[in-house]
């Protein structure tokens, strides 16, 4: 579209009487095994429950880093969500 519309400036609109127009297509673009992500429809607080339940399924280690107002919460891998990735991914 924007290569039509530079042309047809250029030209002074003369190209325009030559050439058909361009399309946007209407069809709407699926990508085949695109995973859901519940952060659409339920909001960003989906992503922090879910980060809560991997840390108290000891998926994750959460570690304070600093102090006072300062602080902030550090997410690490265990072995257990290392393992399970492998698991899913056929890797293991």
């Amino acid at each position: 579209m924007n290569r039509h519309f530079w042309l047809c400036v250029l030209t002074l609109g003369i190209w325009a009487l030559f050439v058909r127009k361009p399309e946007r297509s209407t069809e709407k673009e699926e990508q085949p095994g695109m995973p859901f992500s519940g952060i659409y429809l339920f909001g960003p607080q989906h992503v922090v429950v879910g980060l809560q339940e991997l840390v108290e399924r000891k998926m994750l280690k959460k570690v304070t880093e600093g102090e006072g107002g300062g602080a902030v919460d550090v997410l690490f891998p265990t072995p257990a969500l290392i393992s399970r990735i492998m698991e899913v991914q056929g890797i293991a």
